[in-house]
This record gives C-alpha cells, structure tokens and sequence, in this order.
C-alpha cells in the first residue's frame, strides 16, 4: 500500500472544536474534502454551525458543545462514537483571545476565562480524544492549535500567553503519555484571520512584525495540520505558521 493510501482520511473520522466558524470552518471544509466524515463543536455561533453543515452535507456531525464544562465535552464525544463510530484526529481549535489588558486592570475573571477555554477546554477534549485513540489498532491524531503568544511573553495578553504556553507543554505531554499508538502535535498560527476588532492600524501592526511582511491564509495553516496526519513520524512538535513572527 501507498504511503498516500495509508495516510488517506477517507472514511477516517476527524473531531474540530471550534469548527463553526473562521479558521476552524476551513479546517472542517478541508478535511471533508479529504474524505474525512467531519464533526464540529460549536458554542455561541448555531447559525453558522448550521449552514456549515448544510454545505458538507450527510455523514458529518454539528455538536453544541461549551468546551469548559466537562458533562457537554463528554456528551460529545458520545455523541461522535454513536454516530460515526470511531475517533482518528481532534483538532483542539475552540479558544479566545480577548482585546489586551494592562497589567493593573487585569481581573481574574479574564485569567479564569483564557485558562478555562483555551487550556482546560483543550485538555478535556485530548483526554477524551486519547482514551479512544489508544484503545484503536491503528491509534490517532491530536493537533493543538497553540500561538507565538505561548512562547514569547506578551504582557499584554497575559492569560492568553499562559494558556498557550500551557497548551504547548501539554502538546508535548500527550506526546509522551499517549505514544506509541497516538501522536500529537501543535500548530502555531501567526496573523492569519486576524480578529474581526481589530482596525487598519492594528492589522498593518501585526503584519509588520513578521518576517514576510504578509498575512497568513487559512490554507497555510490547515496544511500544516495535514502534514501532522500525513507524517506519521512526527510527534511532540511546534509547528509555526506565523511568517517568522517568533524571530523578531
């Protein structure tokens, strides 16, 4: 067999947290375009969860699903093990990046907030993840969207950046504890997408700290979540997709 039969995602069943909208919606688009059987958690954004699921079509799975709260996360996943049968990738996408804050008017509730959605939220959907994974003959996949901002300090993003962080050593974590049967890895996007609130001078601002003086596309990141499944050597690893952002 082919290495491109081995590593095909056709009948092979992908979770993307997140998946309703922005880079998650491509994500989920991609992969069905692969043959994957798609499903997708959403929060707030049932509209748009649903008209994605109009444009994919039978045999993939819209979940609502608040990442934080452990009872909807395991509802899920029972929900993708009825309905589709078995789990090969999770894409922990569902995550926040709230406007910054200086440090004197930080509050808890935004560290409880980045911590809870972005680390806690990924943890419970890769444990779930994980316990399916290993049990399965041929294993699985889990790719964690992670962020420059968990590897350089931004302190004005300071929960964010800790939870990122937090995300990138957990990556690193589940490679280990779940080997040999079950890889995982991190994407980190740069300014691909950049957020709905932000102005001329902000974008031009984010940009200007690459290397490549671009924004990203979606498709640059998704591909690199597709070299995750199409290298099955590869375990434990950061992948940047941030057009040199972390060498300035």
């Amino acid at each position: 067999m082919s290495a491109e039969m081995e590593n095909s995602l056709v009948d092979r069943v992908a979770l993307v947290t997140g998946g309703a909208v922005r880079l998650g919606r491509e994500t989920v688009l991609a992969l069905a375009e692969r043959g994957a059987r798609v499903a997708f958690t959403y929060s707030s954004s049932r509209e748009d969860a649903e008209s994605l699921l109009a444009e994919l079509g039978d045999g993939h799975l819209a979940l609502p699903c608040d990442v934080t709260e452990e009872e909807e996360v395991e509802a899920a996943f029972q929900a993708v093990d009825a309905e589709l049968g078995r789990l090969d990738l999770l894409v922990n996408n569902a995550a926040i990046f709230e406007p910054p804050v200086d440090f004197a008017d930080l509050t808890t509730e935004t560290w409880r907030r980045h911590l809870d959605v972005n680390l806690t939220g990924s943890f419970l959907c890769a444990h779930r993840a994980g316990e399916r994974m290993r049990k399965q003959e041929d294993g699985g996949l889990i790719v964690n969207i992670g962020c420059a901002g968990g590897l350089r300090p931004w302190p004005k993003y300071l929960p964010y950046s800790v939870s990122k962080a937090g995300v990138l050593m957990m990556t690193q974590c589940l490679a280990r504890a779940l080997a040999p049967k079950v890889r995982c890895n991190a994407v980190l996007p740069g300014p691909v997408l950049l957020p709905e609130r932000y102005d001329v001078k902000q974008a031009d601002k984010a940009i200007a700290r690459t290397v490549l003086k671009r924004a990203g596309r979606p498709q640059d990141v998704v591909r690199a979540i597709l070299f995750c499944w199409d290298s099955d050597y590869t375990t434990g690893a950061f992948i940047p997709v941030e057009g040199g952002r972390l060498l300035t």
